[in-house]
């Protein structure tokens, strides 16, 4: 949290504006904070701070107009509960709170004349460039806030906005040099990468069953539907020039190019013209489906098993056919097909008759993969192979691996601290060994900014840990599910 306050120094002040920039901007989005259950006046006290209802209700209201907007304002009070903005909220203002705390009892203070100064200049509350008394006070009664419970929210963020500048932001050069260095430090490695061979183990039947039963929920057979069904194909359906310059004409935004710019007829006469013989075939199609319901005997037995190539038209329907239903018409193969369902068969595991040459192929995988890794261990430390450098910073190659694997080699090699290794590979190992180190000349560009966040990541963590310890919070607010004893 205090990286991002660090960074982005308007936190102070954007998050005690909770009721006037916040639901101003955003508008009051309506709720009901009665789904809230208070005991007493606070929500919550932490060291000598306590945190109110209407404190608790206006930070709500800030987080739930922010996730809104995120939502394209379809947020509503159950989703919201889901995402857990209660606790959000609330756990904003206690951590505020600590801060408060800690600036109080490192003898910070903030005069009347700073929250007048704050507030004066903020652009809400002027008119023509100069400070508004009567908006200011109008747009504090809009959103139901009093003036005093406004400006001593002012005055706790000035008190927060203090403490948090006294915290250190800058890394010195030590820092950036004994971290930075270590992101950017070079390995140097040979390298070979094996591919498995076939297993030299001799597969049993029992060794076949004996992985169908570790792994036989993976070895499903696809739900499928049988039906009696009528196919039209796209390609001889009848058109002729007049029919296709009059679907050009009806819809001109399915021709346009990508700057939005509507191409010729000529340009897209292809296109017009399969456009035309599907929308000619589905109705084919749709006038003979009555035949089917009364009988027609000219069909043909077609099986579609469910995967990811069956029609995604017919996909959208399979879940509420039932047998003798006829199914609405849907594309497969340039065909438009209607069909009466014969049978539908679901999804169920395949018995081990079913599924064996599957597993087959699979243990012989494994087991190939086995004996290679066994093969590569014996190989270390590397003596011979290919030389390279790599480091975290840069995106080095590694011939011939493609980016993604080289990446996932670099991640592993330096998440160890062994010398040498096997990093397996979907079809291969990649056996390593690094031959020695080096430090960069100076610290890259990329690593200092990696070097700031490490540092203020340490900060961050180290302060909370200590406010969480000194100013533990004591909840009132019952029907929040925090995880901690409820006060009394």
């Amino acid at each position: 949290m205090l990286e991002w306050m660090q960074r982005h120094k308007k936190w102070l002040i954007i998050t005690i504006w909770i009721s006037v920039i916040a639901l101003i901007s955003a508008g009051m989005v309506g709720w009901n904070p009665s789904s809230f259950s208070f005991s007493g006046d606070q929500v919550a006290k932490v060291g000598n701070i306590k945190v109110s209802q209407q404190e608790f209700l206006n930070a709500y209201q800030r987080v739930f107009n922010e996730y809104n907007q995120m939502l394209g304002g379809n947020l509503d009070q159950l989703e919201a509960k889901k995402f857990g903005l209660d606790k959000l909220a609330l756990n904003q203002l206690i951590q505020r709170a600590q801060l408060q705390n800690l600036a109080k009892d490192l003898g910070l203070r903030v005069e009347d004349s700073e929250v007048i100064d704050t507030i004066t200049k903020d652009n809400n509350f002027q008119r023509n460039g100069h400070f508004d008394n009567d908006l200011y006070r109008q747009l504090l009664k809009d959103n139901h806030l009093s003036v005093k419970f406004f400006e001593e929210s002012v005055r706790d963020s000035i008190l927060v906005d203090k403490l948090i500048k006294l915290l250190p932001v800058s890394i010195s050069s030590l820092e950036t040099w004994s971290i930075g260095s270590s992101i950017a430090l070079n390995d140097f490695i040979t390298y070979q990468i094996l591919k498995p061979d076939a297993p030299k183990t001799t597969i049993t039947q029992a060794m076949l069953k004996a992985h169908w039963e570790k792994h036989k929920n993976n070895y499903m057979q696809k739900p499928s539907i049988e039906l009696a069904s009528i196919s039209i194909p796209i390609a001889t359906q009848k058109f002729n020039d007049e029919d296709l310059r009059s679907l050009y004409n009806e819809d001109k935004t399915l021709y346009l190019d990508d700057n939005g710019q509507l191409k010729s007829f000529d340009e897209v006469k292809a296109q017009v013209q399969h456009d035309f013989q599907s929308q000619q075939a589905k109705k084919e199609a749709i006038r003979l489906s009555n035949g089917l319901k009364n009988g027609n005997n000219n069909t043909k037995q077609l099986l579609i098993i469910m995967d990811n190539d069956a029609p995604q038209e017919l996909s959208i329907q399979f879940k509420d056919l039932a047998n003798d239903q006829i199914t609405k018409p849907f594309l497969y193969k340039d065909h438009y097909v209607v069909g009466k369902v014969i049978k539908k068969t679901p999804e169920y595991p395949k018995s081990f008759e079913e599924a064996k040459s599957q597993v087959l192929t699979e243990l012989k995988a494994e087991l190939s993969l086995n004996e290679l890794k066994t093969k590569a261990e014996k190989m270390l430390p590397l003596t011979k192979g290919n030389s390279t450098k790599i480091n975290n910073i840069d995106h080095p190659k590694i011939t011939p691996l493609n980016t993604q694997e080289a990446q996932f080699i670099i991640r592993n090699i330096f998440s160890n601290n062994q010398k040498s290794g096997v990093i397996m590979l979907d079809q291969g190992a990649f056996v390593y060994t690094i031959t020695h180190q080096e430090l960069p000349s100076k610290v890259p560009a990329q690593a200092q900014q990696l070097v700031q966040n490490i540092k203020s990541q340490i900060i961050d963590n180290a302060l909370m840990n200590y406010l969480n310890q000194k100013y533990p919070p004591k909840y009132y607010l019952q029907n929040l599910e925090l995880g901690v004893e409820i006060g009394q």
